[in-house]
């Protein structure tokens, strides 16, 4: 049923993590409500896209998104990544309740209320005009489409490839590391363009 490209690179980097780690994996659909990732499903055509707000919020309730997604939640996990749209985060409810369960919680939509200690909001517009990713990450950050499926399986790489254990380097932590690079990047080629202005000169 899922087959776009987010959904392609979120489950590569899902089989990539479990190399090393425990991963628990769930699709919210708008025709089933919270689905686990082996879940068989008949084909269906059902989005919360173009519904109104009192539309989306009946679905939401007779989905019971929200009750599903507090009886999924047994364990405390080290990262709950949220490759969710406006429309899907909305459907999980008072996001509050994950503060208990996980070290690092990312989403890519702004909450709208505070933020507890371990919600990071990630900015979708700054990340895509960033011009430098090809030199910093091994899979191309790219567009919207791939934004979010896209950073997952970089950090999955990383991870995987480096000899440090998951455990030892947070995704947060990961990711400042990966701005820093960015930002020498850009530092470096200022440098460069001005001695390239100098000699032409």
């Amino acid at each position: 049923m899922y087959i776009g490209e987010q959904a392609r690179l979120v489950s590569k980097a899902v089989d990539l993590l479990r190399k090393k780690i425990k991963v628990d994996y769930y699709f919210i659909s708008a025709g089933f409500g919270l689905v686990k990732e082996f879940e068989l499903l008949p084909p269906y055509d059902c989005s919360f896209q173009n519904k109104t707000n009192e539309e989306r919020s009946k679905l939401y309730q007779d989905l019971a998104i929200e009750e599903s997604l507090h009886n999924s939640l047994h364990e405390k996990y080290d990262l709950i990544y949220l490759a969710l749209s406006k429309d899907y985060l909305d459907s999980l409810g008072d996001l509050s309740i994950l503060s208990d369960f996980g070290e690092e919680i990312i989403l890519f939509q702004n909450y709208g209320k505070d933020f507890q200690r371990n919600f990071f909001f990630f900015d979708q517009n700054n990340l895509i005009k960033n011009n430098y990713s090809q030199y910093v990450f091994q899979e191309k950050i790219g567009g919207y489409l791939r934004l979010k499926g896209s950073i997952l399986l970089n950090f999955a790489l990383d991870k995987v490839n480096n000899s440090c254990s998951i455990k030892e380097v947070s995704f947060i932590e990961w990711w400042k590391k990966k701005k820093n690079e960015i930002k020498k990047l850009k530092e470096n080629r200022r440098t460069f363009e001005c001695y390239s202005d100098e000699i032409l000169e």
